[in-house]
């Protein structure tokens, strides 16, 4: 019967007619699951899931977390609703079983990802540095995340949208009667049926412009801006990649051998690519900071394949290809200053 309450509760929750009563219930009931198991992966999907289906949700959600704070025991918004969530709390076991879960649309299922955080927008996901994870999307799509990266993702009824804030990622898209888009600043890469990798190419010194780079393994996408007319329209087809700079043309040309998302091995393959650049992508996969002691060499353009996984041995491979010295301090700090 248990099972049977829940699988009714659930079919509720997920129903346009919910009150704000049961809302507020559910929300108090969340925030007591999550504080007893904030490791559950499983749980945090299926909160993911109730949370994304109304927006009231996410005010419940918070009004309920701030009346917890500091409380020596749960407390909710009335004695009598406290009540409610204690007995269901009493039989959480079979009321929150693997089964009902599972049976629970989630909007991801994550693999070790190092932290979420909730947004009224979606819900944004960053890895550590030298941390890369995979991650499956509720529609079945695919997504590989490198070093430092930070996404947002938001899927309603009518689309999926994904927000690429910083570092690089692999999607694998599924077929779905929603269009698919990854958004980097006021770009749009829409999907037609696609594997593809979008890269952020961060600069140490912003002594580069800002840019990202489209490359497809499958398939096809199409890049354009959200201010129409900025650009027109960008094709991009297997085997071909692209860069985006503000002040540069857009090229499309084929991808060089082996390099297509060849940061998941720690490789990266380089087109006349600025010293800052290669240094903010080394940096990403190694806790010992890097110094520019001179920062004209931010200037200095890389060509070629440079392997990230030892540090000391990149930083070697690029005082031979490039005019510079490195030291390493008593902290554990590289400098970088210019050979003489």
């Amino acid at each position: 019967m248990e099972v049977l309450r829940l699988t009714f509760r659930m079919e509720k929750l997920n129903n346009d007619s919910e009150d704000f009563e049961s809302i507020d219930e559910v929300a108090a009931g969340w925030v007591i699951r999550r504080a007893d198991a904030p490791d559950d992966v499983e749980l945090e999907s299926a909160f993911q899931t109730w949370l994304s289906g109304d927006s009231r949700r996410f005010e419940a959600y918070r009004s309920a977390e701030d009346l917890f704070a500091g409380a020596s025991e749960p407390r909710t918004h009335s004695d009598a609703a406290l009540k409610r969530v204690s007995q269901r709390m009493r039989a959480r076991k079979s009321y929150w079983s693997r089964p009902a879960i599972a049976a629970a649309a989630a909007i991801f299922v994550l693999v070790g990802i190092t932290f979420w955080m909730l947004d009224p927008e979606g819900t944004k996901l960053m890895t550590d540095i030298a941390e890369q994870r995979e991650l499956t999307l509720s529609d079945e799509t695919l997504v590989e995340l490198d070093a430092q990266t930070q996404l947002r993702f938001h899927f309603t009824e009518e689309s999926r949208k994904v927000y690429l804030q910083a570092g690089a990622a692999v999607f694998d898209i599924a077929v779905d009667s929603r269009p698919f888009e990854v958004r980097v600043g006021d770009y749009v890469i829409r999907d037609i049926g696609t594997i593809f990798s979008v890269k952020i190419n961060d600069s140490m010194l912003n002594a580069s412009e800002e840019s990202f780079a489209v490359s497809v393994e499958e398939g096809e996408v199409e890049v354009s801006r959200v201010q129409e007319g900025r650009i027109e329209p960008v094709s991009i087809v297997r085997g071909q990649e692209a860069e985006f700079v503000e002040s540069i043309p857009v090229t499309v040309q084929p991808i060089m051998d082996d390099s297509f998302a060849s940061w998941r091995e720690k490789r990266f393959h380089y087109r006349d690519r600025s010293l800052d650049q290669v240094f903010a992508d080394l940096q990403r996969f190694h806790k010992r900071r890097i110094v520019l002691a001179d920062t004209s060499l931010a200037k200095e353009e890389l060509s070629g394949m440079l392997d990230v996984s030892d540090l000391d041995e990149a930083l070697n491979v690029l005082s031979k290809a490039l005019p510079i010295l490195y030291e390493v301090e008593g902290d554990g700090e590289i400098v970088v200053s210019r050979a003489r």
